[in-house]
């Protein structure tokens, strides 16, 4: 086992049972009502906080790998947690809305100017300017909409240890420069913590400040790893979340009043409303994330950057569809076969009919 692989497991092991310790003290407090936990500002800083410390702590005692494409100095990781932290405190403010969305632009193109840049490995020909312009809003499309993937308990969570997960797996696979995946592993452990009391029915939840700032700090994380030439790996893992907010946005483009709250727009909300349970709905996306998991890997060695994302997103819409007609039950294959017969069948006899009728009247 490489000394990387080592630091991974232990580095998910503390931040998991510190996690955990720190969720259980929350809801025991909760429990005898001495503070407010639903939604409360205290679950994102045990995440930032504990999420920090340990990725600071890794980056000067573990070893230099030297797996970067560019060497990315120890303040640069600190922009994610002062970006985060900075749109996590306008939470207090009584700013509207567009004034985060503004913070988070801002946020974004710092982030993206300071950051050692390089174009993808599967566009070698894509200009440097053009690249940051495209990263600068991969950032802020994920910080500004992250906030609508927790419109039921769990949901957030499932999508971010999709993410997590899936490059935390490629830089165990070599694939991605271990120090990111020890990142990703470190959320990964606070999220799986946090989900235990997040799950349906949730004793701990997220604000919608702590969500954007949530945002801002997996967005870099991506930036991170698709700079490394993982962007197609990253779709496929996120491909849920992007399906669902994109179809979210363009109902609200509709300028219908129905669909104007862009988080009730939602295909897994929607879901809920009709009557299924958020436990079901987060189950069935979580099994779903796994296979994305794997595709995403397999897309790594992939000989195109292209097959293996359009595959997934068939696969993705496919069943999206099946679980909002949750309602009908599902056919067996020989059900499937039969009614395509009859169909068939039905369509030649009209054809026929109308042959026939032609000829009558020629005659």
């Amino acid at each position: 086992m490489g000394t990387e692989n080592i630091i991974m497991i232990a580095g998910f092991a503390t931040c998991f049972i510190l996690g955990f310790l720190s969720f259980s003290f929350l809801v025991q407090k909760s429990a005898g009502s001495e503070i407010s936990i639903k939604d409360s500002n205290i679950v994102f800083m045990i995440i930032w906080s504990f999420a920090a410390l340990a990725l600071g702590l890794s980056y000067y005692f573990m070893p230099v790998f030297n797996d970067f494409l560019n060497d990315i100095p120890a303040w640069n990781f600190a922009l994610p947690f002062a970006g985060s932290l900075v749109l996590f405190a306008l939470g207090f403010t009584s700013l509207k809305h567009y004034y985060t969305l503004l913070a988070a632009a801002l946020l974004s193109v710092g982030f993206v100017l300071l950051t050692p840049d390089t174009a993808p490995l599967y566009l070698p020909h894509l200009p440097l300017w053009l690249h940051q312009i495209i990263s600068v809003f991969i950032l802020f499309s994920i910080t500004a909409t992250y906030r609508y993937l927790n419109g039921i308990d769990s949901f957030l969570g499932i999508q971010t240890l999709t993410l997590t997960i899936g490059i935390g797996c490629l830089s165990l696979f070599g694939i991605a420069p271990a120090f990111l995946g020890v990142f990703a592993i470190i959320l990964t452990a606070l999220f799986s913590a946090f989900l235990i009391f997040n799950w349906y029915p949730a004793q701990l939840n997220l604000k919608t400040s702590g969500c954007d700032a949530l945002g801002f700090l997996i967005g870099c994380l991506v930036i991170y790893s698709g700079n490394e030439g993982t962007y197609p790996c990253l779709y496929i893992f996120g491909v849920f979340a992007i399906l669902e907010v994109l179809w979210a946005i363009a109902k609200k483009l509709t300028f219908k009043p129905a669909y104007s709250n862009i988080a009730a727009n939602t295909f897994y909300y929607q879901v809920n409303v009709s009557g299924l349970s958020p436990d079901v709905i987060c189950g069935y996306y979580g099994k779903v994330g796994l296979i994305m998991i794997l595709f995403g890997c397999f897309q790594a060695y992939s000989p195109n950057w292209y097959s293996l994302p359009l595959l997934c997103t068939i696969i993705v819409i496919w069943n999206v569809v099946r679980l909002k007609n949750w309602q009908e039950p599902v056919k067996s294959l020989k059900e499937i076969n039969n009614e395509v017969y009859h169909n068939v069948k039905k369509q030649i006899k009209t054809i026929h009919s109308n042959f026939n009728k032609d000829d009558d009247e020629t005659n």
